[in-house]
């Protein structure tokens, strides 16, 4: 055995050094969340009481977060945002990219509200998911 690998096993210092990555990424975890779910909030209020390019860009970007192989999002659109719901919007691409729960999941009556959005900007026709199966 070489004497750097029983240092290593000694010292634990890789072990250490995995424990500081795991760490690391719990935070950053945290943060995106956090910093998501406010950001989610904002979004859907603009969703819901405005009726505005952004605000459709919005609703198509939640609907993405939903359904993303139901709702597809122009990436280009973004560009059409104003600077602070940009960084809303990737706040909340960032918190989907580490999911704990579907996005919707992180604000009160979420599913309901998100649908709500969908009809509003006419992004999904309801009655054809929502029919039962036979």
């Amino acid at each position: 055995m070489s004497s750097e690998i029983y240092n290593r096993i000694i010292t634990g210092a890789e072990y250490d050094a995995h424990e500081a990555e795991l760490q690391a990424e719990e935070d950053e975890n945290e943060e995106a969340r956090r910093v998501g779910e406010a950001a989610l909030r904002r979004l859907v209020d603009i969703a819901e009481n405005h009726h505005s390019g952004q605000s459709k860009i919005i609703a198509q970007m939640l609907a993405n977060t939903f359904n993303g192989q139901e709702f597809h999002f122009n990436l280009n659109d973004l560009g059409r945002l104003q600077t602070s719901i940009l960084k809303d919007v990737l706040a909340v691409i960032r918190m989907d990219s580490r999911p704990e729960k579907e996005t919707y999941q992180y604000i009160q009556n979420g599913d309901a509200r998100f649908i709500s959005i969908f009809q509003k900007f006419e992004l999904v026709n309801l009655s054809r998911r929502l029919k039962p199966k036979k």
